[in-house]
């Protein structure tokens, strides 16, 4: 991989999520060049790479990106990437369908928590449901479900990057809070509908 500072590689993973999934445009990346550009006195090599990129296409753009990238995923920029849609499904620039599809890309992964892979893959369950029918769930539902989870991300914006890594902190103290609950809600379930009587008095 290319020597790059340190500082950036979270943030061009985020861009190569976000172009393989189509939920990134190219001009974002060149703001957050020029950016750098305007700020620093020697910018990296690649930042000016990524300025002059209007004209390439996404494969291109996903080419260089990945040249400056650790080989797995950085925690940060999954969920920096989730804020990411989030921010548009709210703004209506991504649909349901675009947003199951972008996180779903997620999984599975060893990289982010059992309850984050958990409500990715009931998301993209409740989506298909609109369909085939599985049970009984409108698009509009399926979005209000992806919203709520997706919030958990939405302090991560291009305009707090410094920041990142005091906000996945206070993320992973949700996502504790949000497990311990659900771990009780599943108890509280399986003691409701638990058999009245012994297995044993069935015979």
């Amino acid at each position: 991989m290319a020597s790059f500072p340190e500082k950036y590689k979270v943030v061009t993973e985020v861009f190569a999520l976000g172009i393989l999934n189509g939920v990134i445009e190219k001009q974002q990346i060149i703001d957050w060049a020029d950016n750098i550009i305007r700020n620093e006195n020697e910018p990296d090599f690649v930042i000016l790479e990524l300025s002059l990129i209007n004209t390439k296409s996404n494969s291109d753009i996903l080419s260089l990106l990945n040249e400056y990238r650790e080989e797995s995923i950085h925690i940060i920029s999954a969920r920096a990437y989730m804020a990411m849609v989030y921010h548009k499904l709210l703004n209506g620039q991504l649909e349901v369908q675009q947003v199951v599809n972008a996180i779903y890309a997620l999984v599975p992964s060893e990289l982010i928590s059992g309850y984050e892979e958990r409500r990715i893959y009931t998301m993209e369950y409740e989506n298909d449901s609109i369909d085939n029918g599985y049970f009984n769930i409108t698009a509009e539902e399926v979005k209000t479900n992806a919203i709520e989870f997706l919030s958990l991300y939405k302090e991560f914006s291009m305009d707090n990057i410094p920041d990142w890594r005091k906000i996945n902190t206070e993320v992973e103290l949700k996502l504790v809070l949000l497990e311990k609950e659900n771990e009780i809600k599943t108890k509280e379930f399986q003691i409701k509908h638990a058999p009245k009587t012994p297995w044993w008095k069935f015979w």
